[in-house]
């Protein structure tokens, strides 16, 4: 896949620090997923801990832009998708 890098400086000027993004799961403390989406596209991105019982209430709210989803999550947000590919 190319990446026109010139489009997407762009992209990241227009949505700078206007996103929620972030990463779900449990436990999060080994990741290094807020310092790497950070640099690589300067947005605040959160590590986001969730109990299983807070996972449907959290995704049904859709208060957020763009979600990472990793263990013990990912075949569980499947049903909160849109789309699915």
């Amino acid at each position: 896949m190319y990446i026109d890098l010139t489009q997407l400086d762009e992209l990241i000027y227009i949505y700078q620090g206007t996103m929620k993004l972030g990463l779900i799961g449990m436990p999060l403390g080994h990741s290094w997923s807020a310092a790497i989406h950070g640099w690589l596209i300067h947005e605040d991105y959160s590590l986001i801990p969730l109990e299983k019982k807070e996972l449907g209430p959290f995704l049904e709210s859709r208060d957020f832009d763009g979600l990472n989803v990793t263990i013990p999550y990912k075949q569980d947000v499947i049903p909160y998708l849109d789309e699915l590919e």
